[in-house]
């Protein structure tokens, strides 16, 4: 924990990593949403 600013590192970094992987899965998920939707479309990307 940082005294001067009352910030615990360990769990900011957990916190940051943990919403990190959630947006990498989403932005994977839309990706995902996005190439089925050509495929309706007839388009193969």
């Amino acid at each position: 924990m940082d005294k001067d600013s009352g910030i615990d590192f360990d769990t900011e970094m957990k916190r940051i990593q943990k919403d990190f992987k959630t947006l990498l899965q989403e932005e994977k998920d839309s990706q995902n949403q996005l190439i089925n939707a050509f495929k309706t479309l007839g388009y193969e990307l």
